[in-house]
This record gives C-alpha cells, sequence and structure tokens, in this order.
C-alpha cells in the first residue's frame, strides 16, 4: 500500500490500461490486494460496461469470476468533483477585505465560529479572488456545523486555486463531515497529491476511504436483514 501512495503521489495514473486493457484497481483485485483496491476505488471510475454496485467487495468477486449483484448505473458511477462559479465582488477593495479578513482569522482561531463566518463574509464583498478567504471560511462554516455551506465554499476556493491542497483538504473535510465518502477520499487525495510531505493528508484520505468501505459494509448487513 505504501508503494502504492508513493506512485500516486508521483504522478501515476490509477486508471492508466495495460497492454490487456487492465488498470492498476483491477490487478490489484485479481491479486486479492484488498487495501489496494481500497484506496484505488475511489479514484478509478466504473467501466461503461459496469452494471453492479462500484464498491471494493463486488470489485474482487468480480476479479475472482464471481458475478456481482447487479444495480442501476446511477448508483454504480462515481460522483464527479463539481465545479463552482466565483461570484465578484461587490466593490473591489482590496485593502478592506484584508482587514476583513484579518478580523475572520482573529475569530476563528478564538473559536468564534459564527463571527468568523460574518468577518470572512464581510472580506468576500470587498475581494473574491483569495482562494484563502474561501477556504478559511469554509472551516467556519464547518466549526459552526454547516457542512453544506463549507462545501460550496470549499469548492470555490479550489476553483480561485486548483493547487491550493488546503482548498481541496476543506473539500474533503466538508465531504466527510456530510458522510459523502468516495468525494471526501478524493478531495483528500488530490490535497495529498498537491502537499506530499503533510501525513495528515494521506491519513485523511486512508480514514475516508476506510469509513467508506465500513459504511458499505453496514450498507450491506441491513439489507441482509
Amino acid at each position: 500500500l505504501a508503494a502504492v501512495l508513493q506512485l500516486l503521489q508521483a504522478g501515476a495514473d490509477p486508471t492508466a490500461e495495460d497492454q490487456v486493457g487492465a488498470r492498476p484497481l483491477e490487478a490489484a483485485a485479481e491479486a486479492g490486494a484488498r487495501e489496494v483496491v481500497e484506496t484505488l476505488l475511489p479514484l478509478t471510475p466504473p467501466p461503461p460496461s459496469w452494471a453492479a454496485e462500484w464498491s471494493a467487495v463486488a470489485v474482487m468477486d468480480a476479479a475472482q469470476g464471481t458475478p456481482p449483484p447487479s444495480a442501476s448505473p446511477a448508483d454504480a458511477a462515481l460522483e464527479p468533483q463539481e465545479q463552482a462559479e466565483v461570484p465578484q465582488p461587490e466593490q473591489d477593495d482590496p485593502a478592506a477585505a484584508a482587514e476583513a479578513k484579518q478580523r475572520g482569522d482573529d475569530a476563528y482561531r478564538a473559536g468564534s465560529h459564527d463571527a468568523a463566518v460574518e468577518a470572512y463574509s464581510s472580506s468576500l464583498r470587498w475581494q473574491t479572488s483569495d482562494a484563502r478567504v474561501w477556504a478559511n471560511r469554509s472551516a467556519a462554516h464547518l466549526g459552526a456545523g454547516n457542512a453544506a455551506a463549507a462545501l460550496e465554499d470549499a469548492r470555490i476556493a479550489r476553483v480561485v486555486q486548483p493547487d491550493y491542497a488546503k482548498a481541496w483538504y476543506r473539500e474533503g473535510a466538508a465531504q466527510e463531515a456530510l458522510l459523502q465518502w468516495e468525494g471526501a477520499a478524493q478531495a483528500f487525495f488530490e490535497a495529498y497529491r498537491l502537499d506530499p510531505s503533510n501525513g495528515d493528508l494521506a491519513a485523511a484520505f486512508q480514514r475516508a476511504v476506510g469509513r467508506g468501505q465500513q459504511a458499505h459494509q453496514q450498507q450491506q448487513q441491513q439489507q441482509q436483514q
């Protein structure tokens, strides 16, 4: 598993096919490497012909010659990372935006999440091109218990600055709070790819993969009862 993470960090394409058309996910499933399958699953879309639930169990079963149970294509498809539109500022004033951002930072550090949201919102009225403010307001929204708003802000942050690892991390944290495990894993992995020296990001990715697997297993158990 460590080698797989290192290859992904180095830019390896998890969807690249070998000479017989197999991707790393299918190769890992054929080898019985369950942890590797669970790691690659959120990064690998199902093939067009796949009509079952896109899960580690189903992929492993298929690789071992056991036909997976049928499911609707909508259930099988991975949700793409959604794009967000960056709004225009009400009035361009970088100095006022910076002052409001500082108030938001101070409030967030003090644990006053609602006050931080208000201050960051003021900053964004003056300037909307600073990914840090969107990411910080995302964190404040999440601290205040509003994961949906946190997700929206995080997605805007990564549109403003696609190579900003913290924006991707904030998106992962928001999706994790919303129990959207595949999206969380994808976002955490992108954050880790951008900042491979940050072990917390690798741990967050593996945590999201593990919790997604647990959620799937619990769902299966409930269906069998």
